[in-house]
């Protein structure tokens, strides 16, 4: 895949308190989303309690190191939850889930 070097970069805190996001913007974040087991299984995790009821408590804690993915692991999970941008994020979680060594982590369900 060849990205364009030299296009503008959006800052992901900024961008969501304005709702700054234009149709093209979303679908590059959603497309060019990377997927670590850390964040499938997290996603995962958080979706099916949702999902399924399955939860104890109304909040959770989301711990990382500065720079880490913390706002843009939120972010993507805003899309999941989105009706304008969850088909699209779901399946790009699932194609990830597929593209997973499943030797090396457990495999969720489909979603």
């Amino acid at each position: 895949m060849s990205l364009e070097i030299r296009r503008k970069i959006y800052i992901t805190i900024f961008n969501h308190f304005i709702n700054k996001f234009d149709a093209k913007v979303v679908q590059t974040e959603i497309d060019e989303y990377v997927f670590t087991e850390e964040i499938i299984s997290g996603l995962y995790q958080i979706l099916k309690g949702i999902q399924y009821h399955n939860v104890t408590h109304n909040g959770t804690w989301i711990n990382g190191y500065y720079g880490s993915g913390k706002s843009h692991f939120l972010k993507y999970l805003k899309y999941c939850f989105s009706h304008e941008h969850q088909e699209r994020a779901l399946a790009r979680l699932e194609q990830a889930v597929n593209d997973t060594d499943i030797m090396t982590v457990q495999k969720p369900d489909k979603f």
